[in-house]
């Protein structure tokens, strides 16, 4: 009998954010696993470079690699393509070797080449992923009979490609903030638009306020992936002590870096109180209302500041 069981252990904020500098399971580690192109400090329209596997265990295993197109929906969950859009990279991805052995406390340097797109300027991407399939096996006895059962475990590991193409920018900026309730849980709901041409890595914290009880005061971090040329709607869940009392407020405040290295904070904040009492906002009352809107909210500016930082 034979069984395959695969288990794809891909996290979105480490894919995506770049949070990770390597991918560690099943005995096998994968680095970088983010990797990021620039077309203007390439010569010429191919840029090539390398990501190394690297075996730990104490048995031969079996890789197999293959490209991907993917893409972010408007509430910023991560959806794979059937086919490549116009951002895609796998058309013009080249990688050697595609299915290769690694012996044990092994390394094997996979290197790749990109063409240049000939698009318009912006992002181009894909995931190059490493599948690994290590073999079991088990002998069961059952009525003086051994079965035999053939396990295949498959661990796909997932390095992010992005090709920065001509002039390109990140600008992000908060359009909306609401508090919104869904079934029974509240949710503080923020839209962010990105009207650069690169995708920006968001960074930063939702402060709760409850200016009856400061006991009852918290902070939720918050990481956030926010595509090019597009609107994003962030969901936060508020906890149930802020739903239930008046006189609360939340802000929300993210940094980032624009393609200059320059450090940048967008913030908004609004005053809420209970799910089905008045709710105030900036002293303007929205009688028993479930949702604040932009016009009913502060707005922060900007801060900028260049740093000569990388993320």
């Amino acid at each position: 009998m034979n069984k395959k069981v695969i288990a794809s252990l891909v996290l979105l904020q480490g894919l995506l954010l770049g949070t990770l500098s390597s991918s560690f399971a099943a005995g096998v580690a994968v680095y970088p696993l983010r990797i990021e192109l620039d077309s203007q400090k390439s010569q010429g329209n191919f840029i090539s470079k390398s990501v190394t596997v690297e075996n730990f265990s104490n048995k031969t295993i079996r890789i197999k690699a293959n490209t991907q197109s993917w893409k972010l929906d408007a509430e910023g969950n991560l959806i794979y393509l059937e086919k490549p859009d116009e951002h895609s990279l796998i058309d013009r991805t080249r990688f050697n070797p595609s299915e290769f052995d690694i012996g044990p406390n092994q390394k094997q340097l996979v290197r790749f080449t990109v063409k240049v797109p000939d698009g318009p300027d912006g992002e181009y991407r894909e995931i190059l992923f490493f599948n690994t399939i290590a073999e079991k096996k088990n002998v069961i006895s059952n009525l003086n009979k051994n079965l035999s059962i053939n396990i295949n475990f498959e661990t796909r590991f997932g390095v992010t490609i992005y090709l920065y193409k001509g002039i390109t920018a990140r600008n992000a900026i908060i359009t909306d903030l609401s508090i919104e309730k869904e079934r029974k849980e509240t949710y503080l709901t923020a839209m962010i638009k990105n009207e650069g041409n690169i995708h920006t890595a968001l960074n930063g914290k939702l402060i709760l306020t409850n200016q009856s009880n400061a006991q009852n005061n918290m902070e939720i971090p918050i990481k956030y992936f926010l595509m090019p040329e597009c609107t994003q709607k962030m969901k936060i869940k508020i906890p149930d002590k802020f739903t239930q009392n008046k006189n609360n407020s939340a802000k929300i405040s993210l940094d980032y870096y624009d393609r200059d290295m320059k450090f940048k904070n967008i913030a908004a904040e609004a005053d809420f109180g209970g799910i089905n009492i008045e709710v105030p906002v900036n002293n303007i009352s929205a009688s028993k209302a479930e949702k604040i809107d932009i016009n009913k909210t502060k707005m922060i500016p900007t801060l900028e500041k260049k740093i000569n930082k990388q993320f």
